[in-house]
């Protein structure tokens, strides 16, 4: 559209002009009147011709294109205008923060100065207090020393007493063994505790039912816990040359036989006592 603008600007002002000199000398002619009309002089004009439609639109775009340009220059003026109020609410904002900032940090301070001041108050208050306590407790410690000693001093009195009756005791207890141990042995020496054995074995063989499988030579080792008054609470074969089920029959003779004898000499009593199972073929 511009171009066609430049391209035809001088014809246009031509053709312009031209009408109005035609215009000037048509109104010349009229004032003189009709005797005498003089030819009129040949003028040559070299015109271009321009379609006058065209340039009515060419000169609506170049205003449409102008109030464009207008509309765009108060658009950026606008943003700019925006811009600048946003601009200046934020650094509006950034003081505003910076003065509260500021005060915060000043309350702060005095707040950080008030609590410091306050806690050198109560450390002195404390310290002050921390020295009363210290008075008093030492004199509580020295009083408690003083009781202790007296504590210790009756503890070793009564240890002493107490570690005479204890040895007075063991060697007492150590007595009464060594007599037990010495008539045990001569128990054993006169062959009683061959016979309280010999009583057990007897009284497991009456309770003894031989199985089918049992064969000749059966001979165990039997090994039983009892309690005071003969009482088996457990039954164990140790060695043995019978299977498993002489096995297991001579355990139940056992448990049969219970309670056991009592032995000849009660020194001879022992909860566990190990003797030669061997019945008569």
């Amino acid at each position: 559209m511009f171009g066609f603008y430049r391209e035809y600007r001088g014809a246009l002002i031509k053709s312009v002009g031209l009408h109005l000199v035609l215009f000037g000398l048509l109104s010349l002619s009229l004032a003189r009147g009709a005797a005498f009309t003089p030819p009129p002089p040949q003028i040559t004009i070299k015109a271009t011709v321009v379609d006058e439609q065209r340039i009515q639109q060419e000169i609506a775009a170049l205003e449409e294109a102008e109030q464009e340009v207008q509309r765009q220059a108060d658009a950026k003026l606008e943003e700019a205008r925006r811009q600048r109020q946003q601009e200046e609410r934020r650094t509006k904002a950034a003081e505003d923060k910076r003065r509260q900032d500021l005060l915060s940090e000043q309350k702060r301070a005095a707040a950080d100065k008030r609590r410091r001041d306050e806690a050198e108050a109560r450390s002195a208050r404390e310290l002050k207090v921390l020295e009363e306590k210290r008075s008093a407790e030492q004199i509580r410690l020295a009083r408690i020393r003083e009781e202790q000693e007296e504590a210790e001093k009756a503890r070793q009195r009564a240890q002493a007493e107490t570690d005479a009756r204890i040895q007075a005791q063991i060697e007492t207890d150590l007595q009464a063994e060594l007599d037990l141990e010495q008539s045990r042995l001569n128990a054993e020496e006169a062959g009683l505790l061959d016979l309280y054995k010999a009583m057990i074995e007897q009284k497991v063989r009456r309770n003894w039912i031989r199985p089918p499988s049992a064969g000749a030579g059966v001979e165990c080792t039997v090994n039983i816990s009892q309690i005071p008054g003969g009482e088996v609470i457990d039954v164990r074969i140790a060695e043995c040359n019978a299977d498993e089920v002489t096995r297991r029959s001579i355990e139940a003779a056992v448990f049969k036989a219970s309670p056991l004898p009592e032995p000849p000499d009660p020194n001879l009593f022992e909860r566990n006592i190990i003797f030669n199972f061997k019945p008569e073929n």
